[in-house]
């Protein structure tokens, strides 16, 4: 894809990865049905909780670190967090005795492969080998999709552990293989910079434009000033303490629905979910690579170019959703059983969030890029609040429609609420912020 500029290649391979998710989520509500599918929606949900505590110490927060303390040994003490985690999460799960499907062998090492992995990511990343990540991406779905497609024809049992070892056999792959590409990019001196997951020397002529897969590092750093544990958990705490939050708001209506409904209304909720998140994924391309641009000062006007992508995402999700709730239900018990009957009721009371949280989510760059993470936490736990409290209620009334609109109420929330603190932050006129023109 060297034809194409390097937002219009993240773009692409984003919305590659998301319909190779998107025929993986359907093959496994197809071939494995509504309960394991529930059942396959708490494993990621909980893996997505451990990757957040693993990420305080070494998540999206390097997107801001790493160009500023390029000598700062913050892999290292990424590294032992990350480590740390997966153990004391493997452990909390065997003293609780979680009631997970699963081979005793399988829990724990799906966690060592899933954190170590995505810490290696995000220190490509932070590097500026965004598509590079993007890649790993699409070879992640590819391959998992492959996988349980061959374990599934050769007579493997339907079940949740068929799918864990194939989330184990791609996990611990990706981070294998992302932490061969960190090898060489590991810099000697100051005069390194990253490109397309390797090094050059930074007075050495680039061979590529490439604004996402080049990161110029600043040219001061921080480095005079050392970097500890300190610095590095307050913002990982703030970062990934954000993306928790937000985790714990989309997901507080897994355990619920699991808890009262049943696994099997849990996976056809799960289902309708996951494919109003899809279009917001694709989004989500556009959002590292602003948070990074913003960071590095490589933006004239964050504020206004933040606005702009906004707008992106907000028109992107809210097509897709439309397009998502055009489909009748016939054909969706049609293409995944009749066990998800139903599911397309479900998506006009979900798609109003998803639209919010993909307009949301890119806002939350220009904090993100600024190391203003409590913007960002704040807006956060307005949604966990709001869900928490009405999520209850609402299913009582309306069932697992209740706990859609209370997701989407939530959402729409927290949106308006970080739209207003923006608005506060950079003095840019409603019509400024519609429009996209810079203040004067």
């Amino acid at each position: 894809m060297a034809f194409a500029s390097p937002v219009a290649q993240s773009v692409l391979l984003r919305l590659l990865t998301a319909l190779l998710n998107l025929v993986l989520l359907g093959y496994t509500a197809r071939m494995l049905g509504p309960g394991v599918r529930g059942e396959i929606s708490l494993l990621i949900a909980t893996l997505g909780i451990a990757l957040h505590i693993a990420g305080m110490g070494g998540g999206s927060q390097l997107v801001y670190l790493l160009p500023r303390h390029p000598h700062g040994g913050i892999y290292r003490r990424a590294l032992l967090w990350t480590t740390a985690t997966a153990a004391g999460v493997a452990l909390v799960a065997l003293l609780v005795q979680a009631n997970l499907p699963l081979h005793p062998a399988l829990w724990p090492a799906l966690l060592f492969a899933f954190l170590w992995g995505n810490l290696n990511r995000w220190m490509l990343v932070a590097r500026g080998a965004i598509l590079v990540d993007h890649r790993l991406n699409v070879g992640n779905s590819l391959l998992q999709l492959v996988l349980l497609a061959g374990l599934l024809y050769g007579g493997a049992p339907t079940n949740l552990m068929t799918f864990g070892w194939v989330l184990l056999v791609s996990w611990a792959l990706i981070a294998l293989w992302s932490g061969l590409l960190l090898l060489p990019a590991r810099p000697k001196s100051p005069t390194y910079s990253t490109e397309s997951g390797g090094v050059r020397r930074a007075d050495q002529p680039s061979q590529t434009n490439d604004a996402v897969s080049h990161a110029e590092q600043p040219s001061q750093t921080s480095d005079a000033v050392p970097l500890g544990w300190g610095q590095q958990l307050r913002l990982g705490f703030y970062a990934q303490g954000t993306d928790l939050i937000l985790l714990l708001g989309n997901r507080l209506a897994y355990y619920l629905l699991a808890a009262t409904l049943g696994s099997s209304v849990l996976g056809r909720y799960a289902l309708a979910q996951a494919l109003a998140e899809a279009f917001w994924s694709m989004s989500r391309s556009i959002n590292v690579w602003l948070a990074g641009r913003i960071s590095r000062s490589t933006e004239q006007d964050p504020a206004t170019s933040t606005m702009r992508w906004c707008r992106y995402a907000f028109w992107n999700s809210g097509i897709g959703c439309a397009l998502l709730i055009a489909v009748p239900d016939e054909l969706w018990v049609r293409l995944l059983g009749d066990g998800f009957r139903g599911l397309s009721g479900l998506l006009p009371w979900l798609a109003p969030g998803m639209i919010a949280l993909a307009y949301q989510g890119t806002l939350m760059q220009y904090y993100a890029g600024t190391g203003q993470f409590r913007r960002n936490a704040t807006t956060a736990g307005m949604a966990l609040l709001s869900v928490a409290l009405s999520a209850p209620l609402l299913l009582y009334f309306m069932g697992d429609t209740g706990v859609a609109l209370a997701q989407s109420l939530s959402l729409i929330l927290s949106a308006a609420f970080i739209t207003r603190r923006f608005q506060r932050d950079t003095r840019l006129s409603l019509g400024q912020m519609l429009t996209g023109q810079s203040p004067v």
